[in-house]
């Protein structure tokens, strides 16, 4: 009974150890002023530091307009984001520091 309580009890810290130092995947929110767009991806500069963004079909575009106290979303492509312009990306990174490589999951534009 003791043996099977230690395993038991090993399992438990082994999966508990795991788990923590595990990282999750996760995405990031990036917030900045739009520097350059091509047809597949979106560089924002993020408070002086530039950030490639990877745009895939999958990618969900939006433009977010104020109407006195309303707001509303409208689709929008990639080609109608301008230079300039405020985005917050919701991106999801690929690869391990520091070689990491962002794909845009969401993309909010702000007018």
């Amino acid at each position: 009974m003791q043996r099977f309580l230690k395993n038991i009890f090993a399992g438990l810290c082994f999966a508990t150890a795991t788990t923590i130092t595990t990282p999750a995947l996760a995405d990031y929110d990036i917030v900045g002023q739009v520097k350059a767009i091509t047809p597949s991806s979106i560089t924002v500069d993020t408070m002086g530091t530039p950030v490639t963004i990877m745009v895939t079909p999958m990618t969900d575009i939006e433009a977010e307009y104020k109407s006195g106290p309303f707001d509303y979303d409208r689709r929008i492509s990639l080609s109608d984001i301008k230079v300039g312009e405020w985005v917050k990306i919701d991106a999801i990174p690929q690869g391990m520091p520091p070689n990491t490589k962002y794909v845009a999951e969401d993309i909010e534009v702000r007018r």
